[in-house]
């Protein structure tokens, strides 16, 4: 093969990798996304933009230590050459979180104690995630990008709580803004200030469509009773009237057994069987 002829087939070859790579890179984001699903980061919770792949919303819940209480909002920011462009994704906390590793002007995690250069074959973004979690958990003032938590920490841990739950409280106190797409992308670019419709939009639950939410989860998760069947249900008179008959279905022991390993589970529950406590049961067993 002459040299002009392959290096003309070796421009196709770059033309087409260029024409595929936004469908490559959204196929390996959907994969990235699958990923964190099947880990269940404790108190973490994501979702990408509806207009971007490339941005992710997220929620961290903090449940024990210096930041017991926190909901903390973030959005993780990948730049236009993600996985193979070497940067490290952005996570950019709104609002700011008093942590060492948080810029209190930007809000901007400082991710590089554990990634210092992305690698598309080993850096995964549920990594990053679990980073972002461990560090409200474990705090660490190595390359702390927040001076003044850095020396409270380091020499008055009782005073570092106290400034760790103002933080909460304040972040808290700001749960119902909109989180918009605010800060720097990975490639040094700006984004826009926009609110998207996957923010992760915080209000306050009506009464009634508390109810309605419950009854709905209730209903789902009962057994259909089999109308006309003597065998399935035994419907009782309420008042001597054979025509008023109860709406309760009744069941043995073995049946109830039976109908209820019958009924299609939906979603996943953390609260072990005949326990009120959240999160009482394992993963594993839900």
């Amino acid at each position: 093969m002459s040299r002009a002829m392959a290096q003309h087939e070796d421009g196709q070859s770059s033309a087409g990798m260029h024409t595929f790579r936004p469908f490559l890179q959204e196929y390996s984001l959907m994969s990235e996304l699958r990923n964190v699903q099947r880990r269940r980061i404790p108190g973490l919770y994501v979702i990408p933009s509806a207009t971007s792949s490339l941005v992710w919303f997220g929620l961290l819940v903090v449940r024990s230590g210096c930041y017991t209480g926190g909901v903390f909002k973030f959005v993780l920011i990948a730049d236009d050459g993600h996985p193979h462009s070497g940067a490290v994704p952005f996570v950019i906390f709104q609002p700011p979180v008093f942590h060492p590793l948080v810029d209190m002007v930007t809000g901007q995690m400082n991710c590089g104690v554990s990634f210092r250069k992305w690698k598309a074959q080993s850096n995964t973004l549920a990594e990053l995630l679990e980073f972002v979690k461990d560090a409200f958990y474990q705090v660490t003032t190595l390359e702390a990008v927040n001076p003044e938590a850095s020396s409270i920490y380091t020499n008055n841990k009782d005073n570092f709580k106290q400034r760790a739950m103002e933080s909460v409280q304040y972040c808290r106190s700001r749960l119902f803004d909109s989180l918009a797409t605010v800060g720097r992308s990975s490639s040094g670019g700006d984004i826009d200030e926009d609110v998207d419709v996957h923010a992760f939009p915080v209000s306050l639950i009506d009464g009634a469509l508390l109810e309605e939410a419950k009854a709905k989860m209730i209903a789902s998760s009962e057994p259909a009773a089999a109308s006309g069947s003597d065998d399935s249900a035994r419907a009782s008179p309420s008042d001597g009237n054979a025509s008023e008959t109860s709406s309760v279905a009744t069941f043995t022991g073995d049946e109830c057994e039976e109908v209820r390993r019958s009924v299609p589970t939906r979603g996943l529950s953390w609260v072990k069987q005949g326990s009120a406590t959240p999160f009482s049961a394992d993963s594993a067993d839900s």
